[in-house]
């Protein structure tokens, strides 16, 4: 194994891929640059939509993990609800991409 390769492996081995940007970085690395534009014209759908949807999906992730999924802004915090539909559009957007960075490779 060469040292490109070597340092791709650990840089990957370390990656959440969560978001826009890890996203991005993670493809660029790889060799395709604005990757999150590549999908979407792929699959025939506004890059800004898919941009927001998964900033909001990996927000609403980070929520969940790291206070709980409480709305601290409310006293005394409430949790905050997650319906089928959130979950099945996340779920959507997360098979998309997936599928057509494989098909971008």
């Amino acid at each position: 194994m060469d040292r490109v390769e070597r340092a791709l492996r650990n840089e990957f081995a370390t990656e959440s891929f969560q978001g826009v940007n890890q996203i991005t970085k993670a493809m660029w690395l790889v060799g395709i640059d604005r990757v999150l534009h590549e999908v979407a014209s792929a699959a025939d759908m506004n890059a800004d939509a898919l941009h927001r949807d998964l900033e909001r999906f990996t927000k609403r992730r980070h929520a969940i993990a790291h206070q709980g999924d409480y709305d601290l802004n409310q006293n005394p915090p409430r949790e905050n609800p997650i319906t089928k539909k959130d979950a099945e559009d996340c779920i959507r957007v997360i098979v998309l991409i997936a599928k057509h960075i494989e098909e971008l490779k």
